[in-house]
């Protein structure tokens, strides 16, 4: 359904020529792709089939721990969203906008990158055995870091070039490269999430076998 309303919004914002558009197309095309990320990891083997666990820690802690690192991860993934949305008003409307949102926009990059190093430590802390956890908060971590400098480095390209009435090939790539890297960063973010709310095997001799049990039983029998 997604795809078909994509399909929409880029006709008609071709047909209609609309910046409003433009944008609107700009942050559903970020939904849809942190959809296709979620279908993918649904279909991997570490969901499917995981074969690690979540904490070795107290058992009773344990789901405590989870529960802060989930709330890390959806709160960085809004605030990311509200960073791909302001991004994608300043990309289309340019100097039209005003220099308010540009200002929330610089501000909102230390807020994410704040939240993605808390998430970060907090996995690094907590759930150091858990290495597609682990994975993900390193992806995170490294991809916030390259969007941060690829975002100063476009921000201060454009003041250099405030005069010119065209954009350089240089600004254009460096908005560009400043798209994608948010793209992955926004897919790192969720695949995280996931991984974090996913209950996962209980440690050997932990006693019942937990739901991701099931279907090995179920396989074996």
């Amino acid at each position: 359904m997604l795809v078909i309303v994509q399909g929409v919004l880029g006709g008609l914002r071709v047909t209609e020529n609309s910046l409003a558009l433009a944008a609107v197309h700009a942050c559903t095309a970020q939904v849809f792709f942190s959809l296709l990320v979620a279908m993918a990891l649904f279909t991997s083997r570490p969901w499917i089939a995981p074969s690690f666990a979540l904490a070795r820690e107290n058992p009773s802690t344990a789901p405590a721990k989870r529960h802060t690192l989930v709330k890390l991860l959806l709160g960085t993934g809004v605030a990311l969203y509200g960073q791909i949305v302001l991004g994608a008003l300043l990309r289309h409307f340019g100097r039209g906008i005003g220099q308010t949102f540009a200002l929330v926009h610089i501000g909102g990059a230390f807020v994410v990158t704040a939240l993605v190093l808390a998430s970060f430590v907090y996995a690094e802390k907590h759930f150091d055995h858990h290495a597609p956890l682990r994975r993900g908060a390193w992806t995170m971590a490294g991809a916030v870091f390259l969007q941060f400098a690829l975002g100063l480095a476009a921000y201060l390209v454009l003041l250099n070039e405030m005069a010119r009435s065209l954009r350089s090939t240089l600004q254009i790539g460096l908005t560009a490269g400043h798209l994608v890297v948010g793209a992955l960063l926004m897919a790192a973010t969720v695949a995280t999430a996931l991984l974090a709310v996913r209950k996962t095997r209980r440690p050997a001799g932990d006693g019942a076998a937990s739901h991701s049990d099931v279907p090995a039983l179920r396989r074996r029998g």
